[in-house]
């Protein structure tokens, strides 16, 4: 089960970002099954072998946000919404006039939406939850930290060969409006590099955890043929390119914030 969990759970961070960054129902329903069948499996796994809960950080607010949302889908006496959401209940008041005997109402205008909402941030909070229990050992932390690396990567890789070879179609086959700054599997170049941002930071840890030991009293001769030979040193080199790979994709996106961001991540990784 923790195997079969940890495998869905890695398909998730996958699959999630190539499916056209998961901003269409089909996607997002595939990703919120993933989450559900992923929380099911390992939580029967905990229950069974009888292991600790893990105290997950920020738990508390992100309930209330959570209890918030479902506050807006409950219905509450018009006389209470009158007070608490004035705009709401000026937006009710025609259906109101029409049925008097309806003195109760929900915060929301459009309920279906809030309802897709509440399902989709208690999915994602459901898999924050699960990241804190499944990722507690170091060798799964380590194993997801470089699925995610190289898949930061590969997303990079093919952005760059997308943008100048088929920049106004996702994958070379699916059309975009125009107009739209498509890069990579995103329609839109901010949530790209919004996407890319987050795993930067990442890749340069990750280049500069396996960094060769170079013995500095040698000469300077001796230090670059220690540093080609030594085991290792292709990992290092190549996760060096691929940090330079993500950082060009994200300015050839075109998103301001993003340039300011994942400079500002790269200088401040150092000091924390």
């Amino acid at each position: 089960m923790k195997k079969i969990s940890f495998f869905l759970f890695i398909t998730t961070l996958i699959f999630a970002p190539l499916a056209f960054g998961s901003v269409e129902t089909w996607s997002i329903a595939i990703v919120q099954l993933l989450i559900c069948i992923t929380a099911l499996l390992y939580f029967s796994h905990l229950r069974i072998n009888s292991s600790s809960f893990l105290k997950v950080p920020g738990i508390f607010p992100l309930l209330l946000l959570l209890g918030f949302m479902l506050l807006q889908l409950l219905p509450l006496p018009t006389s209470l919404v009158r007070i608490m959401a004035p705009d709401i209940f000026q937006a009710y008041a025609p259906l109101l006039s029409l049925d008097h005997g309806n003195n109760w109402i929900p915060l929301t205008v459009n309920q279906k939406a809030t309802l897709l909402e509440f399902l989709r941030i208690s999915c994602y909070s459901l898999f924050y939850i699960l990241t804190v229990q499944m990722l507690r050992e170091g060798e799964t932390l380590r194993k997801t930290v470089k699925v995610v690396v190289w898949l930061a990567i590969g997303i990079a890789f093919l952005a760059i060969i997308q943008k100048f070879s088929s920049p106004h179609a996702i994958y070379w086959f699916r059309p975009t409006p125009a107009n739209s700054g498509t890069v990579g599997p995103w329609i839109y170049h901010n949530h790209y590099a919004g996407f890319m941002e987050m795993l930067c930071p990442l890749a340069l840890a990750l280049f500069l955890f396996h960094r060769p030991n170079v013995h500095y009293r040698e000469s300077l001769r001796a230090k670059v043929v220690s540093l080609f030979s030594m085991p290792g040193s292709n990992l290092h080199f190549f996760l060096g390119f691929g940090v330079i790979l993500i950082m060009v994709s994200v300015f050839i996106a075109l998103s301001r914030g993003g340039m300011i961001a994942i400079t500002l991540g790269l200088l401040f990784l150092p000091c924390s």
